[in-house]
């Protein structure tokens, strides 16, 4: 609970939990065991930015200080590209990409996955890319 910040929720209810303090919380349950795999379902989806940010860290933390390999479900494709070295691309089951965020976070990729055309704009100076759906910019600019 020290490793994950939640020292001060151990004699809150769980209904009494926002979910971010939930997540936090099934992460030091699973830290509890001592995996060397950490499997995370969208870990940071309840989180606001700073939380997002702060739980990101911990886990570049685990896999670099305790050697845990982490493997992660994550949507947000802008988030994935900041932190992970390796992604891996799926569309509808099938493996589509596997590598490094600038192999595969390529507009042709993600169309394919996702089934909409997608706007990749590197972020050079986070070495990171900025993914979103070309449709909320042609949707914003009709309205």
């Amino acid at each position: 609970m020290d490793v994950t910040g939640t020292w001060h929720l151990r004699h809150r209810a769980l209904t009494a939990m926002s979910g971010g303090e939930r997540q936090r919380l099934a992460i030091a349950v699973a830290l509890a065991a001592q995996p060397d795999i950490l499997l995370l379902d969208e870990p940071t989806s309840h989180l606001d930015l700073r939380h997002r940010v702060d739980l990101m860290a911990l886990l570049l933390r685990l896999n670099r200080d305790r050697k845990i390999t982490i493997l992660m479900v994550v949507h947000d494709l802008t988030l994935a590209s900041q932190f992970f070295s390796r992604i891996i691309l799926l569309g509808k089951g099938v493996k589509l990409a596997d590598g490094t965020p600038a192999e595969v976070l390529r507009p042709d990729l993600l169309e394919t996955a996702y089934g909409c055309p997608v706007n990749v704009t590197p972020l050079s100076d986070l070495a990171a890319a900025c993914v979103l759906p070309v449709l909320a910019s042609t949707v914003l600019a009709s309205t």
